[in-house]
């Protein structure tokens, strides 16, 4: 990341929501809890595949952990209702 922003470059975490696992999740809000305290600028949050996200409350509480640092919330391809409005 100090690389990255001598080069004035943008130090971007990318989450690929169709990959995750239910064995991540623990993990991620860990690292998402301290994320405003790295040198982390942006996180993506990126779902591509064709089905449906299984756990949505999963997926708003780390955009919510993330805050002003998500940059792109991509959920391309899926029926999020109420619970993303």
């Amino acid at each position: 990341a100090k690389v990255l922003k001598s080069l004035k470059q943008v130090c971007c975490f990318e989450v690929f929501l169709d990959q995750i696992k239910e064995s991540d999740i623990s993990s991620l809000i860990e690292v998402f809890s301290i994320i405003s305290l790295s040198e982390i600028e942006a996180v993506d949050f990126l779902h591509k595949a064709p089905y449906a996200l299984s756990n949505k409350k999963f997926v708003l509480s780390l955009i919510r952990l993330v805050g002003q640092k998500a940059r792109i919330v991509d959920l391309r391809d899926v029926s999020c209702g109420k619970d993303f409005r």
